[in-house]
């Protein structure tokens, strides 16, 4: 019993491995950072970063729980993936940030003059989005990324798909803002866990229903 137990556990675990690499080109999500997020109450300006430090550099309160997951910014971009890159306001008097899959120099939102620092990290593009969703773990599919506006602020803001509340954007917060565009770019959710737990649960179920069948 023992013997055969192993071997379809070994078994379950190669096939399992097999499932969730069918597409290798796909990066993998396990080595997704969190976007955290966070807001500046008296100004009303929003601010994203995949280094928790900068919040803390900048006096900004940074939420418990980030917006996404993103890939780093020191990803080598591949065919499904494309850079979020951060732009910086330059108007005098603006302290807002805009985050893009454009990567122009300069740019100009909302009448605000913007410019270029670098990726922030890397989302999926429409074709990961088309050829790497499917591997993703039920509770782990990618979301589009919206970019909002608030005129009262000079602020821009994101959430993912389904207008995601949570930390210091309220609904109360985020009913200021209006949908302006749709970033071109698909993020994974906050709280995925990977593969690695995904394999977990494809192996535990093979082999649990062998013990028990």
């Amino acid at each position: 019993m023992r013997v055969a137990s192993s071997i379809i556990f070994t078994f379950s675990l190669a096939a399992a491995t097999a499932l969730a690499a069918r597409n290798p080109l796909c990066p993998n999500p396990a080595a997704a950072v969190p976007l955290y997020r966070g807001r500046t109450a008296a100004t009303g300006n929003t601010f994203y970063s995949t280094d928790a430090s900068e919040f803390t550099n900048a006096g900004i309160p940074r939420d418990s729980t980030p917006l996404a997951r993103i890939f780093p910014s020191t990803s080598v971009p591949g065919s499904f993936i494309t850079a979020l890159n951060r732009y910086v306001a330059t108007t005098a008097g603006e302290d807002d940030h805009v985050y893009t899959t454009e990567s122009t120099p300069t740019l100009t939102r909302d009448g605000i003059d913007y410019a270029l620092e670098g990726p922030q990290g890397y989302i999926y593009n429409a074709l990961g989005f088309a050829l790497c969703n499917g591997d993703l773990p039920r509770n782990g599919k990618m979301q589009l990324l919206y970019e909002l506006y608030s005129e009262t602020f000079t602020d821009h803001a994101y959430v993912l798909q389904g207008a995601q509340f949570g930390g210091s954007l309220t609904a109360a917060v985020l009913s200021g803002y209006k949908n302006v565009r749709v970033v071109n770019g698909w993020a994974l959710p906050p709280t995925i866990s990977g593969y690695a737990s995904f394999l977990s649960l494809c192996v535990l179920e093979a082999y649990f229903s062998y013990l028990y069948r």
